[in-house]
């Protein structure tokens, strides 16, 4: 026998929902003609990068002359972890890799974000 949910179910429901999925405005979407999904659009992936040696990063911190704290923090990540590419004793990868090779190509891209 199935029965039939009550109103505080329904409520309940209603309001989770409304929290997993937030509305957005309206003038949102209205910024796109068409929405950019990889079933639409063609992307062509970035080329690897090379990876960065350890005096490559402290060329790029001193060229943005700035500690190495502050490096750590406008890179997002824990300055140990920068400190340890600096001494080579860890390599970056992933999206540090990128992030650091963008900057070493456009040095102020930091300081605009």
């Amino acid at each position: 026998m199935v029965t039939k949910p009550s109103g505080l179910v329904v409520q309940r429901i209603r309001s989770a929902r409304r929290l997993a999925e937030p509305e957005l405005p309206l003038s949102f979407f209205g910024r796109w003609q068409e929405k950019l999904t990889l079933r639409t659009k063609t992307l062509t992936p970035p080329l690897p990068i090379k990876p960065i040696r350890a005096k490559e990063i402290v060329a790029i911190r001193t060229r943005l002359a700035v500690s190495q704290a502050v490096f750590a923090r406008l890179l997002n990540v824990p300055k140990v972890t920068e400190i340890s590419w600096e001494k080579g004793r860890r390599k970056p990868t992933g999206a540090a890799l990128r992030l650091l090779d963008l900057v070493r190509k456009k040095p102020t891209i930091l300081q605009e974000a």
